[in-house]
């Protein structure tokens, strides 16, 4: 009798020990879940449900943020584009000397930062707009340099140069490529399906680029030669605001509170060379 006392309860433990080292691939133990139920520590408590989101209000947003966006320090000239290897965009730009986007700075103030609420909008839905964003190709040159743009928006590239250009998206999450060869005055749509910072290369003219920075709501902006940014009608409550530039490797943030009715012009940033 103690015999087989003894086997029967060996043989849990050793299937026990087996599963364990088996399913995980370690020697301890995994703590069992909470919860009530059967079985060894009870069944796992079921996921919680995400919260539904609010669809959005233009009433709630009563708010706004803005600010400036500065480099600190003297920045490095811009470089020439040398468009002499190709005709065509040499011709249209009569021999003018065409710098680079990559970095533009005036009286210390910083061109086409993007800033953006990147925290804090979660429990609302938001529609995209009907109004299209255009980027056009124009001497050459993609035009807005940087663009923000809702998930779901639409896109229209254009190309209003006389010849031929080509508009390749380059992406990791968008459900579908886009690659357009274009004559031109040929215009070709695009909606884009989830957040993502995203590039337009033109493979023709390899100094062609445009960034096309796609949010889940209206809370963004580009900023101008004088480094300025505006974002109205924003819902009172707690926000991570961000300031992306290509030029640098990381971005800035701000934790800011702000109330019903409140305008808050202090949300500035400063970027410099590291």
């Amino acid at each position: 009798m103690k015999n087989r006392i003894v086997r029967g309860l060996l043989l849990p433990a050793f299937g026990l020990s087996l599963l364990v080292t088996l399913g995980c691939g370690k020697s301890e133990p995994t703590p069992a879940p909470s919860g009530g139920g059967g079985g060894y520590g009870g069944a796992p408590a079921p996921a919680a449900a995400p919260a539904a989101k609010k669809k959005w209000d233009p009433a709630a947003g009563t708010a706004t943020v803005s600010g400036v966006v500065s480099f600190k320090g003297t920045p490095a000239a811009r470089g020439k584009i040398d468009m002499s290897g190709n005709a065509e965009c040499a011709e249209c730009n009569k021999g003018a000397a065409v710098l680079d986007e990559d970095l533009i700075v005036t009286d210390g103030k910083i061109k086409n930062a993007f800033v953006w609420v990147k925290k804090g909008l979660e429990g609302w839905e938001f529609e995209a707009p009907a109004t299209p964003v255009t980027v056009d190709q124009h001497n050459c040159m993609y035009t807005p340099h940087v663009i923000g743009i809702q998930v779901g928006q639409k896109l229209l590239a254009k190309n209003s140069d006389g010849f031929k250009h080509n508009v390749n998206l380059v992406s990791q999450k968008q459900g579908k490529p886009f690659n357009p060869m274009q004559d031109g005055g040929k215009t070709d749509e695009y909606v884009f399906d989830a957040p993502e910072f995203c590039t337009f290369k033109c493979n023709i003219h390899s100094w062609m680029t445009s960034r096309i920075n796609v949010v889940e709501h209206p809370f963004f902006g580009v900023t101008g030669d004088d480094g300025k940014f505006t974002l109205p009608g924003l819902p009172p409550g707690k926000y991570t605001v961000e300031a992306w530039h290509e030029h640098f490797k990381a971005a800035k943030r701000m934790e800011i509170e702000i109330k019903d009715k409140e305008t808050k012009g202090d949300v500035n940033f400063e970027f410099e060379e590291k």
